[in-house]
Formats: structure tokens, C-alpha cells, sequence
């Protein structure tokens, strides 16, 4: 489940889905809010063996992200993606990742600004390349295995998704940048990643509109909907 808990960012990477960022100055959502919204979902997403998944935005730049994280973290399983800027907060997360208390990929591509080589070394050191169609991904070879919680990633796209920034970009592929609901800063609930995805409600009132009361939160994507699980 995808926590939009800034629109901040500082870079501008020309492939971004969601565009935030961009020399503009976004808002966070507010520590108060997102409490609500992990007590109001937490239950499904910790029975669905499912991630807080905290983004935006650059996640890191949230004035109250380490709050956020910690209390993430006393609730359920939970992942992150950084663009690895700010350095001493990079290394940070890359040991908690490798001691296996957080989920944290490295976004390093073409299309990122360069990072302090520190950070870069921390993140790949001892992972395997798994190449795919659209991205290559970088994770320890062990993963998984009963005596290895090492959960640092890295990830490059390939091949971007047609949306946000993107948009403008001449090879793209078409596809939702995270399926499942979204929580946006303010509190709004939309369907997916998508740019048309439509509003479904907030975390306040809940899934108002009638077409997606059974709407499956994790998996659907207003393009192709599965309507299988109800939200209370």
C-alpha cells in the first residue's frame, strides 16, 4: 500500500511517473494523517502479508521522516525507495536494510543526478544483477534464505512508464506505476499510480462511491479493476 508522504524532491529526473519535485516546493502530509491512515489499513495490509510503502516525492525530505519510518516499522513490514542524496541518511537506511528492519532500494540510473560514491558502494555491495524486460534489479543472492535478512536493493529502469514527467519521453511503455490504493498527502484515495486514476475517497470518510466498496486495494488498478475485498 503506497503512502505519498511528500511531493517534495530534489531532483527532477526526466523519467519520474509522478513529477514531483521539480525545483517546486510540495507539502507533507502531515504525521497526524498518516498515523490515521496506517491504524485505519493497518490490519489489512499486515493480513495480506503486505508493505507500508512510503513515497512521494523523495521520502527522505519529509521533516518528519525517521518518526514516520520508526512508527512504520512498530507496525508492519515496510519499504522504501531513495534516490540516495542526502548521505548520511542513505547509509543509514542501507544497514538497517542489510540488518533486515526495512526494505530500501537505491534508484541509480541514467536519468539521476549523481550521489556521493559512499552511498552507492554501501547499497551494492554483495548483490546479484537480475535482469528484467523494463528495469535490472540488484539483491543479495541469499534472500530469503532463513539466515540472510539482508534487504538492501538497487534499481535501474530501462525502459519507463508512460505517465508523470515521462510523459514527454520517447520510448515508454505503457503500464500503472504502483497498483493498489494510494494514499496521497492530503489524505485523498485514489485507485493506483496511474495520472486518470480517479478519486475514491479519504482517509477521514473512507471508500464513499459504491462502484468500489469491493474494490481490491492491493492488486487492482481502475484499468482493469478487481473488486474483491471490501474495505471494512
Amino acid at each position: 500500500m503506497y503512502f505519498h508522504i511528500t511531493e517534495n524532491c530534489n531532483f527532477s529526473c526526466k523519467h519520474c511517473c509522478y513529477s514531483y519535485g521539480n525545483g517546486k516546493q510540495g507539502k507533507d502530509m502531515p504525521f497526524e494523517l498518516f498515523e490515521k491512515a496506517i491504524e485505519k489499513y493497518i490490519d489489512l495490509i499486515n493480513e495480506n502479508d503486505n508493505y507500508i510503502t512510503l513515497g512521494g516525492g523523495e521520502p527522505t525530505l519529509h521533516k518528519d521522516f525517521w518518526k514516520i519510518l520508526n512508527y512504520s516499522m512498530s507496525k508492519g513490514k515496510v519499504w522504501l525507495a531513495t534516490n540516495g542524496s542526502t548521505t548520511k541518511t542513505a547509509l543509514t537506511l542501507c544497514e538497517l536494510a542489510r540488518k533486515g528492519h526495512v526494505a530500501v532500494a537505491l534508484s541509480q540510473d541514467e536519468w539521476h543526478d549523481p550521489i556521493d560514491q559512499e552511498v552507492i558502494a554501501c547499497f551494492s555491495e554483495g548483490l546479484k544483477e537480475y535482469d528484467c524486460d523494463y528495469y535490472t534489479e540488484y539483491y543479495h543472492p541469499d534472500r530469503g534464505k532463513e539466515d540472510c535478512y539482508d534487504l538492501r536493493e538497487v534499481r535501474s529502469v530501462k525502459v519507463p512508464i508512460r505517465g508523470g514527467r515521462a510523459a514527454t519521453m520517447d520510448t515508454l511503455r505503457e503500464g500503472c506505476p504502483c497498483p493498489g490504493l494510494q494514499v496521497k498527502v492530503d489524505g485523498s484515495l485514489y485507485t493506483c499510480g496511474c495520472d486518470d486514476a480517479p478519486k475514491i475517497g479519504t482517509i477521514d470518510d473512507g471508500i464513499k462511491e459504491e462502484k468500489y466498496r469491493y474494490y481490491n486495494i492491493f492488486e487492482g488498478c481502475h484499468k482493469g479493476e478487481n473488486p474483491l475485498m471490501r474495505e471494512e
